[in-house]
């Protein structure tokens, strides 16, 4: 998302320039939420409701690679839930990479792409 360079400026001044900076932290603080108000639904309807709460936050955000690896991340939390199974975050990570590279190839150099996806592999 592009911002005014004055509304950037007074983040920056006051230290919260992290706030503007959409990034996975974001996307799990959205799901943390989601599964606390949803916690007395079923898995199904949690991963409806998650799904489309996702795909309205890459809509507001826009689509960058960052957004949409945590999204994918969060998809496929939603759907282990739903399948009763434990994840495997190295190979979700993998997935992910692989789908958003099959959509655009390009994001390979982006150095955004690059970052979120060591910054994730790290833990």
């Amino acid at each position: 998302m592009i911002y005014p360079p004055d509304i950037r400026d007074l983040f920056v001044n006051m230290g919260l320039s992290h706030v503007l900076a959409a990034s996975g932290f974001h996307v799990a603080l959205l799901l943390g939420i989601i599964f606390w108000i949803t916690r007395s639904l079923s898995p199904k309807k949690k991963l409806i409701i998650g799904i489309i709460i996702l795909i309205l936050y890459v809509g507001l955000t826009g689509i960058q690679p960052s957004i949409l690896r945590a999204s994918l991340m969060g998809t496929a939390i939603l759907i282990s839930q739903v399948l009763e199974r434990k994840t495997n975050a190295l190979g979700t990570l993998l997935l992910s990479a692989f789908l958003l590279l099959l959509f655009n190839p390009l994001w390979i150099w982006d150095l955004g792409f690059q970052l979120s996806f060591l910054a994730t592999l790290r833990y």
